[in-house]
């Protein structure tokens, strides 16, 4: 699947169109709380199977809970740490339950304008390129997701949480700046 997001500056206020068909996959709502504060992020699917909810995903960041078909998780519980302080490295594996199947775990890095998510070191499975900021005299990019096959059939809505979650907490930490 390739995507774009339609809003080139929030991405927490947008729409998900494919390249390929021009359709809207998906809406991002978001809600907030007293002073500004993330309440929560809806992913609502424009085109649910008959008999499931459009909601097809949530990130309740004051929960720090991910929600994926109405099944909710913490983040602690689908992000694992390895690695010293100066090279962190940051896993992702939406936790199977009794009837699910063993989930493929994702590395998830930064590096060039653009999260990627790795299944090993060389196989890149997903990724998600930021929106840049406005330049001088061109229109900023919109943001893109690519997710191979073998994903998008499993987590698909699980990884497009996750790269709207990271990429929102890093610019929270101040390395760009927020929109408005």
């Amino acid at each position: 699947m390739e995507a774009y997001f339609s809003n080139k500056s929030n991405l927490l206020k947008c729409t998900i169109i494919s390249t390929a068909s021009n359709d809207v996959l998906y809406t991002v709502q978001t809600s907030y709380g007293a002073f500004k504060r993330l309440k929560t992020t809806l992913l609502v699917d424009t085109n649910p199977a008959p008999g499931q909810s459009p909601n097809a995903g949530a990130i309740h960041w004051s929960d720090k809970v991910i929600e994926v078909h109405g099944v909710r998780k913490s983040v602690e519980d689908c992000r694992r740490r390895e690695g010293s302080i100066l090279s962190k490295k940051q896993f992702w594996k939406w936790p199977p339950s009794e009837d699910d199947e063993e989930r493929r775990e994702y590395r998830l890095l930064f590096e060039k304008s653009a999260w990627k998510a790795f299944v090993s070191e060389m196989y890149t499975s997903a990724t998600f390129a930021v929106p840049g900021p406005p330049l001088l005299f061109s229109k900023p990019k919109p943001g893109t997701v690519n997710i191979d096959k073998v994903s998008l059939e499993q987590d698909e809505v699980f990884l497009i949480l996750v790269f709207i979650y990271l990429e929102v907490k890093r610019q929270e930490k101040g390395s760009v700046t927020t929109p408005a």
